[in-house]
């Protein structure tokens, strides 16, 4: 005998998630395709990424066509990551770092977009100008910098998104 579902207990669930390579992303020309043999963070996550971009100039962008409610960026924290600057739509840009008091190490990270309601949505995430303090930021945890050379670069990394909802050409 067959049973009926119950209505979801929220009617914006994530039935629809789904985890999009960023392999078919449209991209500026910034970004260089990270490979297992030959990049030692590619190497070291080879297990969490099949497909990892990087990218250290300032406005190398991605941009993201999607209708939905829901768009998350699966990506890497190290010393030498730097920040996006993300916009949504219309609205005002926002920074994302991806440098934290724990980015000593490389890590899998992610983070979320805040998109206001579900719908077709145009987000472009941009590797910003703007240095972070790492030094400072190390510090709220009492920790230093000790190869310096390890923490100069400004770069952001990128392998999937996680959508709830559709790309959209």
């Amino acid at each position: 005998m067959a049973h009926r579902l119950p209505k979801p207990f929220d009617a914006e669930n994530w039935e629809a998630a789904k985890m999009v390579s960023l392999q078919d992303i449209a991209r500026s020309q910034d970004w260089q395709v990270l490979s297992p043999e030959t990049d030692s963070v590619a190497h070291q996550l080879r297990n969490r990424f099949t497909y990892l971009i990087k990218s250290s100039k300032p406005g190398a962008s991605l941009t993201i066509h999607f209708t939905g409610n829901v768009l998350g960026v699966y990506d890497v924290v190290w010393p030498n990551c730097g920040q996006y600057t993300v916009s949504v739509d219309d609205q005002p840009d926002t920074d994302y770092p991806r440098f934290d008091s724990f980015a000593t190490y490389y890590r899998s990270s992610f983070f979320f977009v805040p998109i206001d309601k579900a719908g077709k949505h145009t987000v472009t995430l941009r590797v910003s100008p703007k240095q972070l303090d790492k030094a400072a930021i190390l510090k709220t945890r009492n920790k230093t910098i000790d190869n310096p050379a390890a923490y100069q670069e400004n770069a952001c990394y990128a392998s999937q998104l996680l959508v709830v909802g559709d790309l959209v050409n």
